[in-house]
């Protein structure tokens, strides 16, 4: 299978290879490589694998700030007059969609020590197209979704041959009213709420032109709870669904609680030389 991992570190669940829970915001990263053949044997992937690379801090101090937003004023429709007469009115309408990141990076000690810091921040909200044949209200639920990303990386070089790396990672992220639609009363709606958190340190050596001594330590975890929109609670009415109207009622029937951990370490030695 394929594998994700972010400076290293893998950032996938437990439902297999290439399954990521992390979701990886690019506005932080410096680039993405990608292998295709050659994998090393210290890779467990018969696949692809992806890695991305945070930002460093360098010896000058630099921002970049980027942003988005739109809303149902800036967006088009593709809904014809035939998907209209077989049944589909509407699609689903962008209320508005938040998408900003900053991030600053520098010296702290020139030549020796470095820093880099990002925030990113996305929001959303959305009308399902299931709300088609429904006249729009202003109080009318929405379905939501936020993400949230901080990462800090520091970077130093002790000696001109070694290098040192670590960085800490927290990303809050949520989303109110999945399951929306106009048959599925305001008690039976669902939601859910994630943190990751990951963490990762590593020290690369080279011992001499053909010879390099890599070492990693890192985890990452996660922490996810979904079940009905507050303030509903699973206190209440059991769910039920009218077969003859297809209204879903009651509380949501799903509650979760999960908590994903993982730690990994690594060491490798690199010799190249021209013998086969």
């Amino acid at each position: 299978g394929n594998r994700v991992l972010l400076d290293g570190m893998s950032v996938e669940n437990m439902q297999g290879i290439g399954n990521s829970s992390y979701q990886i915001n690019a506005a932080l990263g410096e680039e993405m490589v990608l292998q295709t053949s050659g994998i090393s044997a210290d890779t467990n992937a018969d696949g692809v694998v992806l890695n991305v690379v945070p930002r460093d801090g360098g010896n000058r101090f630099s921002i970049i700030a980027t942003g988005l937003f739109t809303n149902e004023h800036l967006e088009g429709t593709n809904i014809t007059d035939e998907l209209r007469a077989r049944g589909l009115p509407s699609a689903t309408t962008t209320t508005r969609v938040f998408d900003e990141a900053l991030s600053v990076g520098g010296p702290i000690r020139r030549d020796r020590l470095w820093f880099f810091s990002g925030v990113g921040y996305y929001k959303d909200a959305e009308r399902p197209a299931s709300f088609g044949n429904v006249p729009k209200t202003a109080d009318e639920p929405r379905a939501r979704r936020r993400d949230q990303k901080y990462l800090v990386k520091m970077t130093a070089a002790p000696a001109p041959r070694i290098r040192l790396e670590g960085y800490i990672n927290y990303n809050p992220s949520g989303s109110n009213n999945a399951n929306l639609g106009p048959y599925v009363r305001p008690e039976a709606a669902y939601s859910g709420d994630g943190t990751q958190r990951m963490g990762n340190v590593r020290m690369t050596w080279t011992l001499n032109d053909r010879t390099l001594v890599e070492a990693r330590y890192g985890s990452f975890w996660t922490d996810t709870t979904a079940g009905p929109t507050p303030p509903n609670s699973r206190s209440g009415p059991p769910p039920h669904l009218d077969v003859l109207t297809g209204v879903f009622s009651g509380n949501f029937n799903l509650f979760v609680e999960a908590d994903f951990r993982m730690t990994t370490a690594s060491a490798t030695l690199t010799r190249h030389t021209d013998r086969f």
